[in-house]
């Protein structure tokens, strides 16, 4: 038994003490589509967020991150992106049932700002478009 303890306490030293590469998954990952057409060329970029929120309602969220993603010249932009994180500390990851993404748009002019809303021509859409700019959805 007493071997078996060293062994484990030297694997955790090794693994610990100035090793940047090891890491544990990630409490969740979400694929998340992006479909943009028309941008105008002034966005330059998106920042997407997702975060967990919690089943009992307590607060919002338990966890969550931010990714940018470049938008092409041409102002069309299809791509899925992969969206990891974890619980903040001292929350359990088991305690969430719904994901929340949303996005804004990014303009070297305004920063970012979330579209549909103000007067910048960034802001406007077409007549006819179809904007989901927030995804809620139950965690199965």
């Amino acid at each position: 038994m007493l071997n078996k303890q060293i062994l484990l306490f030297a694997f955790l030293m090794i693994g610990g003490v100035g090793s940047s590469n090891f890491s544990f998954a990630e409490d969740f990952n979400l694929n998340v589509p992006v479909q943009l057409n028309n941008l105008l060329p002034t966005v330059k970029k998106i920042k997407i967020y997702c975060s967990a929120r919690h089943k009992d309602n307590i607060r919002d969220d338990i966890g969550g991150t931010e990714k940018e993603v470049n938008v092409p010249e041409s102002g069309n932009l299809s791509t899925t992106v992969s969206m990891k994180f974890n619980a903040w500390p001292g929350d359990n990851p088991s305690d969430a049932n719904k994901y929340v993404c949303y996005f804004h748009l990014w303009t070297a002019d305004l920063g970012y700002f979330p579209p549909g809303i103000g007067s910048a021509p960034e802001a406007q859409f077409k007549t006819g478009t179809i904007l989901l700019a927030e995804i809620v959805r139950d965690i199965s």
